[in-house]
């Protein structure tokens, strides 16, 4: 209900215009490399017989000219309307440009909390890219996908920034990740130890919780007390140890 009335498109939607916008660009990269390679063969014949190329130099002329017709076709390739994404998705017209307004971004586009990014070359290759959290590029009223795992990674991360911006809203959203951080890790241990010594959210007598899990094994009691915490952006990156060793202190702390 959240995602819908703030962002107009669930995630479920989310996936399947991700997974459809994934398939239709593989559908259309293996056709145009089937033609173009098929018109280099095509021209190459017509190159050789006309003597302005010889046989020796057919591999050559067919992977040049195969290249240029390929990527040549880069519109056709990588851009897509909100029109052709609803009817190659099976998904409204609404719902779709909806997705599109929240998964992308004009070119130029700078997130305010990183306003000098790739303006220093010797920083560039750790520096914030926008195509983390919005990965299709709009211009002239098409949309255009030019990392294609980039828009699948981006379901997994960047609408927790969305829930984080909502200060009413995310005491709620805290409390259902936390049960099902709870309930995963139960079930991942249920794999390795016995179901039945393997309890959730054990309480005292007084009815107080012990642990997030517990699990009872070879005359020994496992505690686990779940807690998650986002690693600043640079500290996973290489470039500052010393951010990297605060966020660890403070992830277990």
């Amino acid at each position: 209900a959240w995602f819908r009335e703030h962002l107009g498109v669930t995630i479920a939607e989310g996936v399947k215009l991700s997974k459809a916008i994934d398939h239709e660009c593989g559908e259309r990269f293996n056709r145009s490399l089937e033609l173009a390679r098929a018109e280099a063969r095509k021209r190459t014949d017509e190159l050789i017989a006309g003597q302005q190329a010889t046989e020796d130099q057919r591999s050559d002329l067919e992977s040049r000219i195969g290249c240029a017709l390929h990527f040549g076709q880069s519109e056709s390739l990588l851009a897509f309307t909100p029109e052709e994404l609803s009817r190659f998705s099976d998904v409204p017209m609404q719902t779709s440009e909806c997705f599109l307004r929240r998964m992308s971004q004009e070119f130029g586009y700078r997130n305010s909390s990183f306003p000098v990014s790739f303006i220093d070359a010797a920083e560039a290759p750790w520096d914030y890219n926008t195509l983390n959290e919005r990965p299709i590029v709009r211009r002239n009223g098409k949309y255009w996908l030019f990392v294609g795992p980039l828009l699948r990674a981006a379901l997994f991360t960047t609408f927790y920034f969305d829930l984080l911006s909502d200060a009413a809203y995310w005491p709620t959203f805290e409390k259902a990740r936390g049960s099902y951080l709870e309930r995963k890790t139960a079930e991942c241990l249920r794999q390795v130890f016995p179901p039945e010594m393997t309890l959730l959210n054990p309480l005292y007598p007084n009815g107080e919780e012990m642990a997030d899990v517990m699990v009872l094994h070879d005359h020994k009691i496992f505690l686990f007390q779940c807690k998650s915490k986002a690693l600043t952006y640079r500290a996973p990156i290489g470039s500052d140890f010393n951010v990297l060793r605060d966020d660890v202190r403070k992830a277990i702390a």
